[in-house]
């Protein structure tokens, strides 16, 4: 539950990022099944965290794989990809810059 307010994830996103980092068995399975927000209450944690909102987000990796696929897949142009990866604050061109490099490494 700290974790998740520390980093402000959900309880199910902090709970699976615990085992992904130190293992299924070094977290007790107990942990998946607690009553999020009356645990989150009796603590004293923000509870926001922990209402719906219907709000659905994306990490910033899954997103740029998503617009780059679009673009290589002639779905969007490249107006388009530039002006989607500006949304998030990056710079398209450099995303391909990037991935040409890496391109040219694995083809040596």
């Amino acid at each position: 539950m700290m974790l998740s307010q520390k980093f402000r994830v959900s309880y199910e996103a902090a709970f699976n990022r615990a085992c992904e980092i130190f293992g299924k068995r070094m977290v007790p399975e107990a942990l998946r099944n607690i009553r999020v927000r009356e645990t989150a209450k009796a603590f004293g944690f923000n509870l926001e965290l922990y209402v719906s909102n219907e709000k659905h987000y994306m990490s910033e990796n899954l997103y740029v794989d998503r617009i780059l696929r679009a673009y290589k897949d002639q779905k969007i142009s490249m107006g388009k990809f530039l002006s989607l990866a500006n949304d998030i604050g990056l710079d398209g061109y450099e995303i391909l810059d990037k991935i040409r490099e890496e391109k040219n490494v694995c083809d040596r």
